[in-house]
Protein backbone atom coordinates (compact mmCIF):
# COMPACT_ATOMS: atom_id res chain seq x y z
CA UNK A 1 0.00 0.00 0.00
CA UNK A 2 1.95 3.37 -1.26
CA UNK A 3 0.28 6.19 0.84
CA UNK A 4 2.24 8.88 -1.70
CA UNK A 5 -0.99 8.42 -3.96
CA UNK A 6 -2.57 10.35 -1.35
CA UNK A 7 -2.79 14.06 -1.68
CA UNK A 8 -2.35 16.12 1.59
CA UNK A 9 -5.88 17.22 3.05
CA UNK A 10 -6.59 20.55 2.20
CA UNK A 11 -7.63 22.99 5.42
CA UNK A 12 -11.25 22.86 6.74
CA UNK A 13 -13.12 25.86 4.79
CA UNK A 14 -14.05 27.62 8.28
CA UNK A 15 -9.95 27.55 8.85
CA UNK A 16 -8.52 31.34 7.74
CA UNK A 17 -5.74 31.17 6.09
CA UNK A 18 -3.56 32.70 8.90
CA UNK A 19 -4.46 30.12 11.15
CA UNK A 20 -3.85 27.61 8.41
CA UNK A 21 -0.33 28.76 8.23
CA UNK A 22 0.40 28.41 11.97
CA UNK A 23 -1.09 25.22 12.12
CA UNK A 24 1.03 23.74 9.41
CA UNK A 25 4.18 24.70 11.31
CA UNK A 26 2.75 22.95 14.27
CA UNK A 27 2.25 20.10 12.03
CA UNK A 28 6.13 20.62 11.18
CA UNK A 29 7.33 20.83 14.45
CA UNK A 30 5.20 17.67 14.89
CA UNK A 31 6.98 14.97 12.94
CA UNK A 32 11.23 17.00 13.67
CA UNK A 33 12.58 14.66 14.85
CA UNK A 34 15.28 17.18 17.15
CA UNK A 35 12.14 19.60 17.77
CA UNK A 36 12.35 18.16 21.76
CA UNK A 37 9.64 19.75 23.90
CA UNK A 38 8.66 21.66 20.99
CA UNK A 39 6.79 18.82 18.88
CA UNK A 40 5.39 17.28 22.48
CA UNK A 41 3.59 20.84 22.61
CA UNK A 42 2.67 21.29 19.17
CA UNK A 43 1.32 17.78 20.11
CA UNK A 44 -0.58 19.43 23.02
CA UNK A 45 -2.16 22.45 21.00
CA UNK A 46 -3.34 20.69 17.47
CA UNK A 47 -5.13 17.76 20.44
CA UNK A 48 -7.18 21.14 21.83
CA UNK A 49 -7.75 22.76 18.45
CA UNK A 50 -9.90 19.77 17.39
CA UNK A 51 -11.31 19.67 13.53
CA UNK A 52 -8.89 23.10 12.35
CA UNK A 53 -5.72 20.43 13.94
CA UNK A 54 -7.24 17.15 11.84
CA UNK A 55 -5.78 17.67 8.73
CA UNK A 56 -2.64 18.52 9.53
CA UNK A 57 -2.45 15.40 11.85
CA UNK A 58 -3.44 13.50 7.91
CA UNK A 59 -0.99 15.05 6.42
CA UNK A 60 2.11 14.41 9.10
CA UNK A 61 0.60 10.92 8.61
CA UNK A 62 1.62 10.63 5.05
CA UNK A 63 4.83 12.21 5.64
CA UNK A 64 6.60 9.25 8.08
CA UNK A 65 7.72 5.86 6.38
CA UNK A 66 5.80 3.46 8.71
CA UNK A 67 7.89 0.36 7.36
CA UNK A 68 11.15 2.22 9.72
CA UNK A 69 11.58 1.26 13.16
CA UNK A 70 11.53 5.17 13.41
CA UNK A 71 8.29 6.00 11.31
CA UNK A 72 6.81 3.25 13.28
CA UNK A 73 7.71 5.41 16.73
CA UNK A 74 6.53 8.15 15.44
CA UNK A 75 3.11 6.82 13.57
CA UNK A 76 2.19 5.79 16.87
CA UNK A 77 3.15 8.94 18.68
CA UNK A 78 0.78 10.24 15.88
CA UNK A 79 -1.79 8.21 16.01
CA UNK A 80 -2.51 8.79 19.55
CA UNK A 81 -2.27 12.88 19.17
CA UNK A 82 -4.90 12.04 16.74
CA UNK A 83 -6.75 9.96 19.03
CA UNK A 84 -6.84 12.61 21.67
CA UNK A 85 -8.31 14.82 19.04
CA UNK A 86 -10.86 12.82 18.33
CA UNK A 87 -11.56 12.76 21.82
CA UNK A 88 -10.81 8.73 22.56
CA UNK A 89 -12.05 7.74 19.16
CA UNK A 90 -9.29 5.69 16.98
CA UNK A 91 -9.49 3.28 14.14
CA UNK A 92 -6.94 1.11 15.75
CA UNK A 93 -2.89 0.46 15.74
CA UNK A 94 -0.65 -2.36 15.75
CA UNK A 95 2.70 -2.23 17.70
CA UNK A 96 4.18 -5.58 16.94
CA UNK A 97 6.56 -3.78 14.50
CA UNK A 98 9.78 -5.82 15.97
CA UNK A 99 8.26 -9.07 15.39
CA UNK A 100 5.67 -8.34 12.16
CA UNK A 101 7.19 -5.26 10.65
CA UNK A 102 5.68 -5.86 7.03
CA UNK A 103 1.94 -6.76 8.73
CA UNK A 104 1.93 -3.91 11.18
CA UNK A 105 2.74 -1.27 8.54
CA UNK A 106 0.72 -2.60 5.79
CA UNK A 107 -1.89 -2.56 9.14
CA UNK A 108 -1.28 1.08 10.27
CA UNK A 109 -1.08 2.23 6.80
CA UNK A 110 -4.59 1.48 6.33
CA UNK A 111 -5.44 3.23 9.46
CA UNK A 112 -3.87 6.74 7.75
CA UNK A 113 -5.57 5.87 4.93
CA UNK A 114 -8.81 5.38 6.51
CA UNK A 115 -8.57 8.64 8.56
CA UNK A 116 -7.69 10.58 5.37
CA UNK A 117 -10.84 9.30 3.99
CA UNK A 118 -12.65 10.19 6.87
CA UNK A 119 -12.36 14.26 6.18
CA UNK A 120 -14.69 13.67 3.28
CA UNK A 121 -17.38 13.55 6.11
CA UNK A 122 -15.69 16.18 8.32
CA UNK A 123 -14.94 18.88 6.37
CA UNK A 124 -16.77 21.81 7.22
CA UNK A 125 -19.38 19.65 9.27
CA UNK A 126 -20.30 20.75 12.55
CA UNK A 127 -22.73 17.98 13.04
CA UNK A 128 -20.19 15.13 11.50
CA UNK A 129 -17.53 16.62 13.72
CA UNK A 130 -19.91 16.29 17.12
CA UNK A 131 -21.66 13.24 16.04
CA UNK A 132 -17.97 11.57 15.94
CA UNK A 133 -16.34 13.16 18.78
CA UNK A 134 -19.23 14.46 21.14
CA UNK A 135 -17.36 17.70 21.11
CA UNK A 136 -18.44 20.98 19.23
CA UNK A 137 -16.47 22.53 16.83
CA UNK A 138 -13.83 24.73 18.28
CA UNK A 139 -13.22 28.31 17.09
CA UNK A 140 -10.06 28.60 19.20
CA UNK A 141 -6.38 29.67 17.61
CA UNK A 142 -3.37 28.26 18.23
CA UNK A 143 -2.24 31.30 20.54
CA UNK A 144 -5.40 31.16 22.42
CA UNK A 145 -4.70 27.80 23.02
CA UNK A 146 -1.22 28.26 24.27
CA UNK A 147 -1.82 30.86 26.52
CA UNK A 148 -4.91 29.01 28.04
CA UNK A 149 -3.15 26.08 29.25
CA UNK A 150 0.29 27.11 29.84
CA UNK A 151 -0.31 30.37 31.09
CA UNK A 152 3.02 31.33 29.12
CA UNK A 153 2.84 32.87 25.64
CA UNK A 154 5.02 31.66 22.69
CA UNK A 155 8.09 33.75 23.26
CA UNK A 156 8.32 32.02 27.04
CA UNK A 157 7.75 28.36 25.99
CA UNK A 158 10.61 29.19 23.20
CA UNK A 159 12.73 30.12 25.99
CA UNK A 160 12.45 26.81 27.72
CA UNK A 161 13.35 24.80 24.73
CA UNK A 162 17.05 25.91 24.85
CA UNK A 163 16.64 23.63 28.04
CA UNK A 164 16.48 20.55 25.64
CA UNK A 165 20.48 21.29 24.70
CA UNK A 166 21.29 19.89 28.31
Amino acid sequence: MDLSVLAPLAKDPTTPDEEWTRLQELGATLVDPDAGAAGSRAAMKLEKLGRPAYPIMVNAMLQIDLTTYDGHRMGDFLQKTMQNLLSGKNMGWKYDFDSEPNKTAIFNKKVVRGYHKLWENLSGSDEAWEKLTGAKATEKTTEETTAEETGLDESDLDDLDDLDDF
